[in-house]
């Protein structure tokens, strides 16, 4: 599209069209490193833009993504060692020496289960307040383990995280009543 615009439009209107694609691909919440690009060269192009403030929060919004996923995990975020050790709910609540559980059964590629992260901070005060740990299980197959990690910085998931064995989704199904449907949630 840029190259079009740059091809066949010029002056004000040429200067709108990339400012009206780079504000709808930066605002899709896709988060794509290529519109901090595009915007750097729509500035450069042109340096009394006029459509900046309209532009300037998607890309900043985009820029501190990228910021946090190429971070460290941040300090509370713990992965339990030897997940495929963990075959039930049974086992995980041993591993915790008997504390109370918060768990939170999702995966990377579910929207649900990412829109309900946006409650977590309702969520952690009543848990901490109540001396509950809060476990996030991943369903995830092992190809999409990166996009989960991504996830766990992106949504700021404080507390323990397990990709589950293929025997602990099954304990799961069991408390659920037939089949793994996620955002699924339990307390032990």
């Amino acid at each position: 599209f840029m190259n079009g615009f740059e091809t066949y439009l010029n002056g004000s209107t040429q200067e709108m069209a990339m400012a009206n694609h780079l504000h709808n691909e930066s605002g899709n919440q896709r988060n794509e490193k290529e519109c901090i690009a595009l915007y750097n060269n729509l500035k450069a192009k042109n340096k009394n833009n006029q459509f900046d403030k309209y532009l300037k929060p998607n890309i900043d919004a985009i820029e501190e993504y990228y910021r946090v996923i190429d971070s460290d995990f941040a300090e509370g975020i713990n992965f339990i060692e030897n997940p495929q050790a963990i075959n039930s709910i049974s086992e995980l609540n041993q591993y915790f020496k008997g504390k109370k559980l918060y768990l939170d059964v999702w995966a990377s590629w579910c929207g649900p289960c990412r829109r309900e992260f946006s409650y977590n901070k309702d969520l952690k005060p009543m848990l901490k307040k109540n001396d509950v740990v809060p476990i996030y299980i991943s369903t995830d197959k092992p190809k999409d383990l990166e996009k989960w990690k991504r996830f766990i910085k992106q949504y700021d998931l404080k507390g323990y995280h397990i990709n589950a064995s293929n025997n602990l989704k099954v304990d799961i199904q069991r408390y659920y009543g037939g089949g793994l449907r996620i955002p699924y949630y339990l307390l032990v």
